[in-house]
């Protein structure tokens, strides 16, 4: 059983920022999991939302935002957290690559979002996105819910892929036997008592917060378990 922490560890810090994923590493984390979103000129911004308004308070898109509004806006989620966090930077995909550099032995789930494909093409995400992980090939798997964007990674890279579900049916499988990801990953509920597909993939699940359901997942092939609290999560298993 592997644990990843989700936007790194939110429940305590703000999500995505390189302090919850710090804190999620310290916690024993296997993996942390974050969500990136570009702007029209191709920078990769660490963020859920194509805007800013739920972690800053700011309205603003991350489709126009550019260098010199980075420095000024602070990602502290003050309707959930207050204050308590301020300042929190906006990272660059480029900063937490640097972090990882520090904890070669935990993995780190990149998620593409659709939202920017508005303004940005796939392919221009696919360049700009081995451009900033190159090096991480053991270390990075690239996911996603779009399965073209993981076609174009597949055919242009090395990096290991995951494909996140939204549906379990039978085009799924076939879709998913097409792509053979090394990953799939979907909400725990999607599957409730059913097993996971078998295949060469390994499963990765959504959102774990208990560990007798970590080990219950655990029991029918789930591998990597996501939490939004991995510390207590981590604390509970090894008790």
């Amino acid at each position: 059983m592997k644990l990843v922490g989700h936007r790194g560890l939110p429940q305590t810090f703000p999500e995505n920022s390189l302090t919850g994923f710090a804190a999620a590493i310290e916690a024993g984390a296997e993996g942390i999991e974050c969500d990136v979103q570009f702007n029209r000129q191709g920078e990769a911004f660490v963020v859920h939302d194509e805007t800013l308004e739920r972690v800053s308070g700011d309205a603003l898109s991350i489709e126009v935002l550019d260098g010199e509004q980075l420095q000024k806006i602070s990602v502290h989620e003050p309707e959930r957290l207050g204050d308590q966090h301020v300042p929190t930077p906006l990272p660059l995909l480029a900063d937490l690559v640097k972090l990882l550099a520090q904890h070669p032995d935990v993995k780190v789930f990149v998620e593409l979002k659709a939202e920017s494909f508005a303004w940005l093409s796939r392919e221009r995400v696919v360049s700009k996105t081995l451009s900033v992980l190159k090096g991480l090939e053991t270390q990075a798997i690239i996911i996603s819910f779009d399965y073209d964007i993981l076609e174009q990674v597949k055919a242009a890279s090395t990096f290991p892929i995951g494909w996140v579900l939204e549906n379990r049916d039978l085009p799924s499988l076939s879709a998913a036997r097409a792509l053979a990801p090394d990953y799939l990953a979907s909400d725990y509920r999607l599957w409730q008592d059913e097993l996971p597909w078998p295949g060469k993939w390994q499963w990765f699940v959504y959102d774990v917060m208990s560990a007798t359901h970590a080990r219950e997942l655990e029991s029918r092939g789930v591998e990597w378990m996501e939490s939004w609290d991995v510390a207590s999560l981590r604390a509970e298993l090894d008790q």
